[in-house]
């Protein structure tokens, strides 16, 4: 299946040490063709590849189902969302997509993959949906949304279990990038079109007062779209007040931001002396004029491969969440150019042309920092029908979770009580990630906690252990209903409690290994939430440690394959009398 001398494998000692081949190389073309002379499937190319991370549902695969988690044969293909923490079976009763929402192509003026290999590197490496996002401008509104359409039709016409989206990757009037993922439709391209000729920042006005008309005016399309913050911390421009404004100005479709973002791999860029020139993520900044004054200096740097936003223990993300706000947190490459692909791109005219184009020149010394869809970070979501209208619906509720380099590949965080508001006495009331569990006052909630290992190695050719899990809580106390408040911490926010071998009852199958853990609320007063992260690392700090900064040095960088984590997003808890 896959050729080892392909010209952008990488070779060096922090990346590829024990690594399996993990592209397709120049050979995607050779793929597709494949794919539509044979009618091979994702399932069939999982069976031979063995990645991890996904189970497939018994039965015909056809091009509107794909994946389910440990679903009986026979059973139905779209199931209903039923939350049964003490059935038999961990996963059963809904699809596990695992996916990727930031994925650029030769359409951006810096990236330099076809479409059709960048969706064969996501088919080939496991994923269940893909979203293309190049970068919002003049030329790419006028020329390349044009071009890039008909080769997104032709990758869902060939790969027809993945789901290829439409979106784009805008600049955020006022503030940073932000993906818009539309789903799919007669109009799409024309949406996307018509939404950034008059909403992305390098073309309309670059004011927090744009940012909001456009989150308003995608509020009208039909089917709603989504919209993601990209790497929101890592030039300080995402201000506190302008998440919480994009939220009240748009609550279907502002949404989230990435948690963990893209180009994991930079901090293993070296230059020809060996030194290392790039900061985990392209993070690593320093605050400019137009960055938001009140981020302290450590939030521009990234803790176990995530935003500060999300890593710091009682920080913005719990801040946010403690407003009582539905905000996701989400993971994907930001895939432009593979790790030690070594090959340049001519960009000198993508202004009049639309893409980039490869040119037969070699670099001495590496400058990509990016994984291939799917190689290391996944989005999963736990939806009800595996479609596209199904993937945009998980998103939207919250229903997903993140990995890195595939410490996971199921989770299930569920809480119940039987003081809730049940039809009759005893009921016992579920919810699960993105959901709202009522309680009475003074009721108790269980909490059931399930993750699964999966048995086969993950792209590094490593099967890596969880060392611990921490369940985190925090209170809801609605502070911020008045859109506009620049708060970013919840003091709140604690560790309830770490679990680790001894502390989780464990299950050996085919799949992998499940650990199964439990804890109880006693004597609910106040509204409150709660989320998991769990990690392959020893450090039991409240918040990970921040990420080495190797840059200006030569030695040995921390590999990003060994600093590996998982985030769930939250369950919420509402007390009402």
């Amino acid at each position: 299946m896959c050729d080892t001398s392909d010209s952008d494998h990488d070779h060096s000692h922090e990346h590829s040490a024990g690594q399996h081949c993990c592209s397709l190389g120049e050979d995607y073309e050779r793929n597709l063709a494949e794919q539509r002379k044979h009618q091979v499937t994702r399932r069939d190319v999982l069976r031979a590849v063995g990645a991890s991370g996904l189970l497939i549902a018994s039965g015909t695969i056809n091009a509107g189902s794909v994946f389910a988690a440990d679903t009986p044969a026979g059973a139905a293909e779209q199931p209903t969302r039923l939350y049964s923490p003490l059935g038999a079976g961990e996963f059963d009763g809904f699809y596990y997509l695992s996916g990727d929402h930031h994925i650029h192509t030769r359409y951006s003026s810096d990236a330099k993959y076809a479409v059709q290999r960048q969706v064969a590197e996501a088919n080939h490496h496991g994923l269940g949906w893909m979203v293309i996002t190049d970068h919002g401008s003049g030329a790419h509104n006028k020329i390349s949304v044009d071009l890039t359409y008909p080769d997104i039709q032709q990758a869902r016409d060939v790969f027809k279990n993945m789901l290829v989206f439409v979106g784009l990757e805008m600049n955020i009037p006022g503030a940073e990038h932000g993906t818009v993922m539309l789903e799919p439709n007669a109009q799409e391209k024309d949406q996307i079109k018509q939404f950034e000729a008059a909403y992305d920042g390098r073309i309309a006005p670059n004011t927090e007062e744009q940012a909001i008309a456009g989150l308003k005016f995608l509020d009208g399309y039909s089917p709603k779209p989504l919209f993601f913050a990209n790497h929101p911390a890592r030039n300080g421009l995402d201000s506190p007040h302008e998440i919480r404004n994009w939220k009240a100005a748009a609550p279907e479709i502002a949404v989230g931001f990435e948690g963990a973002p893209g180009h994991q791999a930079a901090g293993l860029i070296r230059d020809q002396d060996g030194k290392f020139v790039a900061y985990r993520g392209f993070y690593g900044n320093k605050p400019e004029a137009t960055s938001w004054p009140g981020y302290p200096l450590e939030s521009y740097f990234t803790y176990g491969g995530f935003d500060w936003m999300t890593a710091k223990l009682g920080g913005l993300w719990d801040s946010l969440l403690g407003d009582g706000m539905r905000w996701w947190i989400t993971a994907n490459s930001d895939s432009h150019k593979y790790f030690n692909d070594l090959q340049d791109v001519d960009n000198t005219q993508f202004d009049a042309q639309g893409y980039v184009s490869e040119v037969d020149k070699y670099f001495q010394r590496p400058t990509y920092g990016d994984f291939r869809p799917g190689e290391y970070s996944r989005t999963y979501v736990i939806a009800d029908q595996a479609t596209h209208a199904g993937v945009m619906e998980a998103l939207r509720a919250g229903h997903s979770f993140v990995v890195l380099g595939d410490l996971i590949d199921r989770l299930k965080f569920v809480i119940a009580t039987t003081d809730g508001h049940g039809q009759h006495a005893g009921d016992t009331t579920t919810a699960g990630m993105g959901d709202t569990l009522t309680v009475k006052p003074g009721g108790t909630v269980h909490v059931t906690m399930s993750v699964r290992v999966p048995a086969t190695p993950n792209w590094f050719n490593q099967r890596p252990m969880v060392d611990h899990i921490d369940l985190i809580g925090g209170d809801v106390t609605h502070p911020s209903q008045t859109a506009g408040a620049d708060t970013f911490t919840n003091p709140s926010t604690r560790v309830l409690a770490t679990y680790s071998r001894g502390r989780w009852k464990t299950k050996e199958s085919a799949e992998g290994l499940v650990l199964t853990m439990t804890y109880t609320l006693h004597n609910i007063q106040q509204d409150g939430y709660l989320r998991l992260r769990g990690t392959n690392t020893h450090d039991r700090s409240a918040t990970p440690p921040m990420d080495p900064d190797m840059r200006g040095q030569t030695g040995t960088a921390q590999s990003p394959w060994d600093d590996l984590w998982f985030y769930s997003n939250p369950v919420f808890i509402r007390v009402v009398p």
